[in-house]
């Protein structure tokens, strides 16, 4: 990236919210006093004794935005997170200016001016993030304006990060190739090989890298410093990625005490406060869902009933928070006794075991329905990674790295990883990531557009599960009968009689 490229790429989004914001306080002038749209009792005041307090609150709003992290460069957060700081920091900025209005006598300011100026800032400032982003991103996809850097190292982390510079222009990173161990079995298809590290200072110079971006595995992060000695006196701008994926969360903060910096590796933003917010919005949604849906219910439990002999509920024990066990509720969609021979067996997309009715059920979701009552009593909530049966639980555990962080939370009926596309028998470890990603994200915001994606989904359908670029299932994970004895002896507990299911 030229300098005068990056000084532009870095004021852009000031100078836009600025002008924004102030075309946002006149409109709000002109809406209240001028458009004739609302009665003035006590008179219109001139526009120029507003004119220090709007000066005032954009000079607020602006350094609201700056202390939300709005001007902060490459954030690679999405457009989505950067709306709702957006809001948080306008608001934030309009209680500063309507405190400080009550304590400047001089002049009586109209409320309905401050709420006017209120949402006309967050609309047109979040419409110029939007803005500024699509014009920046679509400049860096046609080569101008990204900083040209080189991936330095190799291993699984190396080419997580390799994807997601790859996938997300918002960065500025203009991804030139990769500097490594050429017999790396990692290595991402396509990816043109630009040396070994002992021809980084090379490299630099000829392919005019503005940067590099290291990921070495742990057990080569020695060679660190003499990395970096390579590119002294370059001006190569270096940022390294530490290996320890398998530790840390997405949401590491870093503290300190006296002075020295602490980085917290487990912690999740369900706060007591969070759960309880979540758990209201459980049980006002699903309330309301088993009343309006009761009907239709009724009429999948008939059609049941009618297709095949078995009862109606299928109850099947499941993992779910903190390894606890619950009793899971489902509309049986699967022959009577469908797993008395196999044990647990793994559903697939097709089952032969399914009932003409359960096909249609299980295409539709609708089969998850009675899970409502869990949600309600508790044992589940709306949205939360897929609870999974003890014996898979313990396989998994094992083969799949960081598996059981998926159980901090309550599980869900739906989640991050299913409107994604990765429902039944798709990859456990994508699946994994997924759900690591909203427990580790956690907002009532993604909450419900989780929600919403839900609605769409059955809304068309049920629509297609993901069908490309989905890993396999791990290959020292088997769906074998060892455990079929203890399974049929934990869901005898709470059965009367044997029944079969989808798994």
């Amino acid at each position: 990236m030229t300098r005068r490229s990056a000084v532009l790429v870095a004021w852009l989004p000031f100078l836009v919210d600025a002008g924004l914001v102030t075309l946002a306080l006149r409109l709000s002038y002109w809406l209240r006093f001028e458009s004739g749209l609302f009665a003035a009792p006590k008179g219109i005041p001139p526009l120029h004794v507003h004119v220090p307090a709007f000066g005032f609150q954009l000079l607020v709003l602006l350094l609201s935005l700056h202390a939300f992290g709005l001007y902060r460069a490459r954030s690679g957060r999405s457009l989505g997170r950067e709306l709702v700081l957006v809001l948080e920091a306008v608001t934030a900025a309009a209680v500063v200016g309507m405190a400080a209005t009550f304590l400047y006598r001089d002049v009586s300011f109209s409320r309905l001016l401050f709420f006017q100026a209120w949402a006309l800032s967050a609309f047109l400032v979040g419409a110029g993030r939007a803005g500024v982003r699509f014009a920046i991103e679509s400049a860096q996809r046609r080569g101008w304006g990204g900083s040209r850097v080189a991936l330095v190292g190799w291993g699984r982390t190396a080419w997580r990060l390799y994807d997601a510079v790859e996938g997300r222009p918002s960065l500025g990173y203009h991804l030139v190739g990769w500097v490594g161990r050429p017999e790396d079995p990692d290595r991402a298809p396509g990816a043109q090989y630009l040396g070994g590290i002992e021809d980084l200072r090379r490299i630099c110079r000829d392919a005019n890298l503005d940067g590099v971006l290291v990921a070495l595995p742990q057990d080569a992060h020695e060679r660190l410093t003499d990395l970096v000695a390579r590119v002294d006196g370059q001006g190569i701008e270096v940022r390294f990625i530490p290996d320890l994926v398998g530790l840390m969360s997405r949401s590491a903060r870093v503290s300190e005490i006296d002075g020295i910096p602490l980085i917290g590796l487990r912690e999740f933003p369900l706060r007591p406060l969070d759960r309880v917010a979540k758990r209201v919005l459980d049980v006002v949604i699903s309330a309301i869902g088993l009343v309006v849906l009761s009907p239709l219910m009724a009429v999948v439990a008939v059609l049941i009933r009618v297709d095949s002999p078995g009862p109606v509920i299928y109850r099947q024990r499941r993992v779910g928070r903190d390894g606890r066990t619950f009793v899971m509720y489902k509309f049986r969609s699967m022959r009577h006794g469908a797993e008395d021979r196999t044990g647990p067996v793994w559903a697939e997309r097709k089952d032969a075991r399914a009932t003409r009715v359960g096909q249609h059920l299980r295409r539709l979701t609708l089969d998850e329905l009675p899970q409502l009552v869990n949600v309600l009593v508790g044992d589940m909530t709306l949205v939360g990674p897929r609870p999974e049966r003890e014996p898979f639980v313990r396989q998994f555990e094992g083969a799949v790295p960081r598996y059981l962080d998926r159980h901090r939370v309550k599980s869900g009926m739906t989640g991050w990883a299913q409107v994604h596309g990765l429902r039944g028998n798709t990859s456990i470890e994508e699946r994994t990531e997924y759900d690591i990603f909203y427990v580790e994200n956690w907002s009532v915001v993604l909450d419900l557009r989780i929600l919403w994606l839900t609605v769409l989904h059955l809304l068309s359908g049920g629509g297609p599960k993901r069908s490309g670029g989905t890993k396999p299932l791990p290959t020292d994970v088997r769906f074998d009968i060892v455990d079929a004895e203890e399974v049929g002896a934990l869901e005898r507990e709470d059965q009367p009689s044997r029944r079969g299911g989808l798994c």
